[in-house]
Formats: C-alpha cells, structure tokens, sequence
C-alpha cells in the first residue's frame, strides 16, 4: 500500500481534508481531482471521514463523476471495500502522510475565510494542502492561506492556481470586490 501511495517517489499535489458524510467527504475528493475534462493527473488526496481515511491517487481513478448521488454513492462504494481506485485506511494523521510521502513541514493550511482571498502568494511555494482548522493543527501547518470557499471545494480552487503557477503565468492578484 505505502509503495502506491507515493512513499520514496514523486508526491506532485497533495490534498488533505475531512468531511462529515459520505457526500461531504466525495465532494472534496473531486474537487481535488477533477478537471471539466476527466480526472487530474499528478494529484493525491486522502479525507478523513469518522475514524476512517479514505486515500486516492488521481491515476488509479477510472471515473468519478461530480453529481452528488455519484459522490456520495462511489464513497459508500469505497467503504464497503469496491476497488474504484481507493483505499480505506485506519491510522492517524502521521500514517496518513506517511503513505502520502510527506513530512509535516510540506504542507500548507487552507481555510475558509469571509474576506476572500488572503495569502494567496503563499501557493506558489507548496504543492501539498490541508484543509480546515482542526486538520491544519494536526498538521502543524505554519503557513496560511484562506479561501472564500468552504473546504470540501476549496481544492479546486487550490489546483487552479497551481496550475497558474505551474504553467508560469503566476498567481492572481485576489478579488478586491468579491
């Protein structure tokens, strides 16, 4: 399981969250890795939901669609132990990036805030995500950025902006108006 997970190669983009429900916990696994064309290449997410974890790698995904009754129904899938390309995992938050090949240091906090976009700079700088408070401080995440996106769809944006950066056309300047 480590091996497929990332441990001793190539981490790419990281996105770490928890949800409250299978449609919670679906939505923020597609969002880390859809595209509007099929899912995002490079890209690992794990969700915490009850006292499980649910970890994905975006290229041993075949399909995932973002209606709601498909989230929520490819998630109940998952934990009953269906093999669409993810793995329900029990351990802590130190397991969980273990498998992920990641260190507490790599990753950056992403909350939701009112005022939209704040520290957005900061993205250029990381490839790895969390997202929340409660998850940021298990993390030990000391950078910040915050969103005016609640965190289950937080990582789309996230990956958007990261593809900016990757693709050198830089980081936007954030809305004032929004």
């Amino acid at each position: 399981m480590a091996s497929r997970l990332g441990a001793g190669g190539s981490v790419g983009r990281v996105h770490i969250g928890a949800a409250g429900s299978p449609l919670e916990a679906g939505v923020f696994l597609s969002s880390s890795l859809l595209l509007s064309h099929g899912v995002r290449q490079g890209v690992s997410a794990a969700v915490r939901l009850g006292g499980k974890w649910i970890v994905v790698r975006s290229s041993e995904v075949r399909r995932l669609y973002p209606d709601a009754d498909s989230l929520e129904g490819w998630v109940k899938a998952v934990l009953r132990g269906r093999p669409l390309g993810a793995s329900v995992v029990r351990g802590s938050f130190e397991h969980i990036l273990s498998l992920l090949g990641l260190g507490r240091g790599r990753l950056l906090c992403v909350d939701q805030s009112e005022g939209g976009w704040i520290g957005v700079e900061r993205l250029g700088i990381y490839r790895g995500a969390v997202y929340g408070g409660g998850l940021c401080s298990e993390a030990g995440a000391v950078e910040h950025v915050f969103t005016p996106a609640p965190p289950s769809l937080a990582p789309a944006l996230v990956n958007i902006l990261w593809d900016r950066a990757d693709a050198g056309l830089g980081l936007p300047e954030p809305c004032r108006r929004c």
